[in-house]
């Protein structure tokens, strides 16, 4: 399986290649099963969060632990994940994460 290196935050990881559709090829990324790649890349992401952000929002289930760390890094208040149920996204289950 060919492979693609991508280095966030100093953590370096050889990430397989997809190809979704013929011709394109992106890299995969999962962020389950790899702690230290996901704090690497929270902290990365979080001089780019504006500080006065109340609450963080996923669409897809892969970033959901990123989403919980970077939350937790810098103790926003709330995030949310929807999958499926996006389309109900006015009234979604809270995640609520207090250090």
């Amino acid at each position: 399986m060919e492979t693609y290196p991508i280095a966030i935050g100093g953590v370096t990881r050889h990430v397989p290649l997809i190809e979704p559709l013929p011709g394109r090829r992106i890299p995969l990324v999962e962020f389950l099963g790899d702690p230290e790649l996901v704090r690497a890349a929270a902290w990365a992401l979080k001089p780019l969060v504006p500080s006065d952000t109340e609450i963080l929002f996923t669409t897809e289930t892969s970033p959901i632990p990123l989403t919980h760390v970077l939350a937790e890094t810098w103790a926003c208040p709330t995030w949310w994940p929807a999958g499926a149920a996006a389309p109900t996204w006015k009234t979604p289950s809270s995640r609520r994460f207090r250090p």
